[in-house]
Protein backbone atom coordinates (compact mmCIF):
# COMPACT_ATOMS: atom_id res chain seq x y z
CA UNK A 1 0.00 0.00 0.00
CA UNK A 2 0.96 3.55 -0.69
CA UNK A 3 2.88 6.14 1.61
CA UNK A 4 -0.25 7.67 3.64
CA UNK A 5 -0.96 11.26 2.22
CA UNK A 6 0.03 13.68 4.57
CA UNK A 7 1.81 16.91 3.92
CA UNK A 8 5.48 15.16 5.23
CA UNK A 9 7.24 12.80 3.81
CA UNK A 10 8.51 9.79 5.94
CA UNK A 11 11.41 9.81 7.73
CA UNK A 12 12.38 8.43 11.18
CA UNK A 13 15.56 10.39 11.72
CA UNK A 14 14.11 13.39 13.68
CA UNK A 15 12.24 11.47 15.76
CA UNK A 16 15.27 8.92 17.02
CA UNK A 17 17.47 11.33 17.39
CA UNK A 18 15.27 13.84 19.66
CA UNK A 19 14.13 10.51 21.99
CA UNK A 20 18.22 9.73 22.07
CA UNK A 21 19.14 13.43 22.64
CA UNK A 22 16.50 13.48 25.51
CA UNK A 23 18.62 10.74 27.61
CA UNK A 24 21.20 10.99 30.47
CA UNK A 25 23.85 8.41 31.11
CA UNK A 26 21.55 6.86 34.36
CA UNK A 27 19.19 6.74 31.46
CA UNK A 28 21.45 4.54 29.77
CA UNK A 29 22.64 2.60 32.67
CA UNK A 30 19.16 1.46 33.94
CA UNK A 31 18.25 0.49 30.07
CA UNK A 32 21.54 -1.90 29.90
CA UNK A 33 21.12 -3.70 33.31
CA UNK A 34 17.35 -4.80 32.40
CA UNK A 35 18.30 -8.16 31.49
CA UNK A 36 18.57 -9.30 35.00
CA UNK A 37 22.51 -7.47 34.93
CA UNK A 38 23.58 -10.11 32.18
CA UNK A 39 26.36 -8.70 30.05
CA UNK A 40 25.48 -5.24 31.64
CA UNK A 41 28.82 -3.43 31.05
CA UNK A 42 28.75 -4.56 26.67
CA UNK A 43 25.15 -3.39 26.76
CA UNK A 44 26.31 0.16 28.69
CA UNK A 45 28.97 0.22 26.15
CA UNK A 46 26.95 0.10 23.01
CA UNK A 47 24.52 2.41 24.21
CA UNK A 48 27.37 4.86 25.10
CA UNK A 49 28.75 4.11 21.68
CA UNK A 50 25.13 4.93 19.84
CA UNK A 51 24.92 8.24 21.82
CA UNK A 52 28.27 9.30 20.98
CA UNK A 53 27.91 8.48 17.02
CA UNK A 54 23.96 8.52 16.63
CA UNK A 55 21.82 6.33 15.11
CA UNK A 56 23.34 6.31 11.50
CA UNK A 57 25.25 3.24 10.96
CA UNK A 58 25.10 1.48 14.61
CA UNK A 59 24.65 -1.73 14.57
CA UNK A 60 21.49 -3.39 16.34
CA UNK A 61 22.36 -6.42 17.03
CA UNK A 62 20.35 -9.21 18.63
CA UNK A 63 21.63 -9.16 22.12
CA UNK A 64 20.91 -5.24 22.50
CA UNK A 65 17.32 -5.97 20.35
CA UNK A 66 16.64 -7.99 23.84
CA UNK A 67 17.37 -5.65 26.42
CA UNK A 68 15.06 -2.93 24.45
CA UNK A 69 12.30 -5.14 24.29
CA UNK A 70 12.57 -5.59 28.04
CA UNK A 71 12.64 -1.73 28.07
CA UNK A 72 9.46 -1.59 26.24
CA UNK A 73 7.42 -3.66 28.65
CA UNK A 74 8.68 -1.22 31.86
CA UNK A 75 5.68 0.58 33.76
CA UNK A 76 5.89 3.75 35.62
CA UNK A 77 6.39 2.68 39.29
CA UNK A 78 5.58 5.98 41.32
CA UNK A 79 4.81 9.63 39.61
CA UNK A 80 8.78 10.15 40.28
CA UNK A 81 9.79 7.81 38.07
CA UNK A 82 7.00 8.13 35.12
CA UNK A 83 8.77 10.62 33.09
CA UNK A 84 12.20 9.20 32.94
CA UNK A 85 10.62 5.18 32.44
CA UNK A 86 8.63 6.83 29.41
CA UNK A 87 11.62 8.26 27.87
CA UNK A 88 13.77 5.34 28.49
CA UNK A 89 10.81 3.34 26.70
CA UNK A 90 10.47 5.69 23.94
CA UNK A 91 13.93 5.56 23.45
CA UNK A 92 14.13 1.88 23.59
CA UNK A 93 10.98 1.13 21.19
CA UNK A 94 12.22 4.28 18.74
CA UNK A 95 15.03 2.26 18.37
CA UNK A 96 13.31 -0.49 17.45
CA UNK A 97 11.24 0.46 15.06
CA UNK A 98 13.05 3.39 13.43
CA UNK A 99 16.77 2.13 13.58
CA UNK A 100 17.04 0.42 10.15
CA UNK A 101 17.00 1.69 6.70
CA UNK A 102 13.73 0.78 5.78
CA UNK A 103 10.80 -0.06 8.00
CA UNK A 104 10.81 -4.07 6.98
CA UNK A 105 14.00 -4.39 8.57
CA UNK A 106 13.24 -4.17 12.00
CA UNK A 107 12.77 -6.57 14.21
CA UNK A 108 9.44 -8.19 14.41
CA UNK A 109 7.10 -6.07 16.54
CA UNK A 110 3.53 -6.05 17.09
CA UNK A 111 0.67 -3.91 18.25
CA UNK A 112 1.68 -4.34 22.15
CA UNK A 113 5.06 -3.22 21.18
CA UNK A 114 3.37 -0.44 19.59
CA UNK A 115 0.58 1.10 22.17
CA UNK A 116 4.04 1.23 24.97
CA UNK A 117 5.62 3.46 22.31
CA UNK A 118 2.76 5.70 21.66
CA UNK A 119 1.70 6.26 25.20
CA UNK A 120 5.16 7.09 26.06
CA UNK A 121 5.34 9.63 23.29
CA UNK A 122 2.00 11.25 24.12
CA UNK A 123 3.38 11.38 28.46
CA UNK A 124 6.72 12.95 26.99
CA UNK A 125 4.89 15.12 24.53
CA UNK A 126 7.23 14.61 22.02
CA UNK A 127 6.71 17.22 19.08
CA UNK A 128 3.81 16.05 16.64
CA UNK A 129 5.62 16.58 13.55
CA UNK A 130 8.90 14.13 14.08
CA UNK A 131 6.09 11.58 15.42
CA UNK A 132 3.67 12.01 11.72
CA UNK A 133 6.58 11.69 9.78
CA UNK A 134 8.15 8.88 11.59
CA UNK A 135 4.75 6.74 11.73
CA UNK A 136 4.36 8.08 7.87
CA UNK A 137 8.19 6.05 7.01
CA UNK A 138 6.78 2.74 8.46
CA UNK A 139 4.06 2.68 6.50
CA UNK A 140 5.62 3.52 3.59
CA UNK A 141 6.27 0.05 2.52
CA UNK A 142 3.54 -2.07 4.46
CA UNK A 143 2.34 -5.30 3.18
CA UNK A 144 -1.07 -5.70 2.40
CA UNK A 145 -2.97 -7.61 5.22
CA UNK A 146 -0.67 -6.59 7.91
CA UNK A 147 -2.10 -6.35 10.96
CA UNK A 148 0.41 -3.75 12.57
CA UNK A 149 0.16 -1.56 9.95
CA UNK A 150 -3.52 -0.71 10.88
CA UNK A 151 -2.82 -0.05 14.56
CA UNK A 152 -0.04 2.23 13.16
CA UNK A 153 -2.45 4.06 10.35
CA UNK A 154 -4.70 5.05 13.88
CA UNK A 155 -1.91 6.19 15.85
CA UNK A 156 -1.05 8.40 12.67
CA UNK A 157 -4.70 9.40 12.38
CA UNK A 158 -4.70 10.46 16.21
CA UNK A 159 -1.80 12.83 15.86
CA UNK A 160 -2.60 13.94 12.54
CA UNK A 161 -5.87 15.16 14.18
CA UNK A 162 -4.02 17.30 16.11
CA UNK A 163 -1.67 18.71 13.48
CA UNK A 164 -3.07 22.15 11.82
CA UNK A 165 -1.07 21.29 8.63
CA UNK A 166 -2.73 17.79 8.12
CA UNK A 167 -5.92 18.99 5.79
CA UNK A 168 -9.06 17.63 5.77
CA UNK A 169 -8.32 15.96 2.47
CA UNK A 170 -5.37 14.45 3.83
CA UNK A 171 -7.15 12.98 7.22
CA UNK A 172 -10.17 11.52 5.04
CA UNK A 173 -7.71 9.79 2.82
CA UNK A 174 -5.76 7.97 6.15
CA UNK A 175 -9.18 7.10 7.31
CA UNK A 176 -10.07 5.36 4.52
CA UNK A 177 -6.41 3.97 3.70
CA UNK A 178 -7.05 2.52 7.51
CA UNK A 179 -10.47 1.07 6.79
CA UNK A 180 -9.45 -0.42 3.54
CA UNK A 181 -6.02 -1.83 5.12
CA UNK A 182 -8.41 -3.33 8.04
CA UNK A 183 -10.71 -4.96 5.93
CA UNK A 184 -7.36 -6.64 4.27
CA UNK A 185 -6.35 -7.13 7.50
CA UNK A 186 -9.79 -9.29 8.81
CA UNK A 187 -9.65 -11.24 5.76
CA UNK A 188 -6.26 -12.35 6.68
CA UNK A 189 -6.54 -13.29 9.76
CA UNK A 190 -6.85 -16.98 10.45
CA UNK A 191 -10.86 -18.21 11.68
CA UNK A 192 -12.39 -15.13 11.36
CA UNK A 193 -16.03 -14.75 11.93
CA UNK A 194 -17.61 -11.93 9.50
CA UNK A 195 -17.29 -9.91 6.94
CA UNK A 196 -16.33 -6.83 8.66
CA UNK A 197 -15.81 -8.20 11.89
CA UNK A 198 -12.38 -6.40 12.61
CA UNK A 199 -11.06 -9.78 14.35
CA UNK A 200 -7.55 -9.34 13.42
CA UNK A 201 -7.95 -7.24 17.35
CA UNK A 202 -5.41 -8.06 19.99
CA UNK A 203 -6.30 -11.07 21.66
CA UNK A 204 -5.52 -12.22 25.30
CA UNK A 205 -3.29 -8.94 26.54
CA UNK A 206 -5.76 -6.98 28.64
CA UNK A 207 -4.06 -4.16 29.75
CA UNK A 208 -2.70 -3.57 26.21
CA UNK A 209 -6.28 -4.15 25.01
CA UNK A 210 -7.65 -1.09 27.37
CA UNK A 211 -4.44 1.04 26.04
CA UNK A 212 -5.84 0.57 22.84
CA UNK A 213 -9.36 1.23 23.36
CA UNK A 214 -8.47 4.49 25.30
CA UNK A 215 -7.01 5.60 22.57
CA UNK A 216 -9.11 4.70 20.03
CA UNK A 217 -12.44 6.31 21.99
CA UNK A 218 -10.63 8.95 22.67
CA UNK A 219 -10.35 10.01 18.40
CA UNK A 220 -13.94 11.73 18.14
CA UNK A 221 -12.26 14.32 21.04
CA UNK A 222 -9.46 15.22 18.62
CA UNK A 223 -11.92 16.43 15.68
CA UNK A 224 -12.07 20.21 15.49
CA UNK A 225 -14.63 22.96 14.24
CA UNK A 226 -12.00 23.12 10.84
CA UNK A 227 -12.39 19.47 9.80
CA UNK A 228 -15.94 20.03 9.54
CA UNK A 229 -18.60 17.38 8.93
CA UNK A 230 -16.85 14.98 7.03
CA UNK A 231 -13.96 14.25 9.00
CA UNK A 232 -16.08 14.24 11.99
CA UNK A 233 -18.40 11.16 10.86
CA UNK A 234 -15.36 9.50 9.31
CA UNK A 235 -13.78 9.35 12.59
CA UNK A 236 -17.17 8.08 14.46
CA UNK A 237 -17.59 5.63 12.10
CA UNK A 238 -13.70 4.12 12.22
CA UNK A 239 -14.09 4.35 16.06
CA UNK A 240 -17.60 2.09 15.80
CA UNK A 241 -15.37 -0.87 13.44
CA UNK A 242 -12.44 -0.83 15.29
CA UNK A 243 -13.56 -0.67 19.40
CA UNK A 244 -15.69 -3.58 18.99
CA UNK A 245 -12.51 -5.76 17.89
CA UNK A 246 -10.70 -4.35 20.43
CA UNK A 247 -13.09 -4.65 23.32
CA UNK A 248 -14.12 -8.38 22.51
CA UNK A 249 -11.54 -9.95 24.22
CA UNK A 250 -10.65 -7.82 27.39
Amino acid sequence: MPLIAVPFSGDQKELLAQLLDALDDEDLKRIARLDYGMDYDEHLAKLRKLRAIGPDGFDLDGYLLEVLSLCAWSEPSSDEDMIRVHRQRAFSCGLVYCSGSKPSDRPYTDETNLIQFIESLIVLGQPRLAVITSLCWLLSDVDVGDREGVFIGIALLMFALQEKRCSNDEILTLIDWIMRAGDAADMNEPGRRCVRGWDFGIDGRGRFNTKWRALMASLPGHVQTRHGSLVEEGVALLVAMTLPAVTEYI
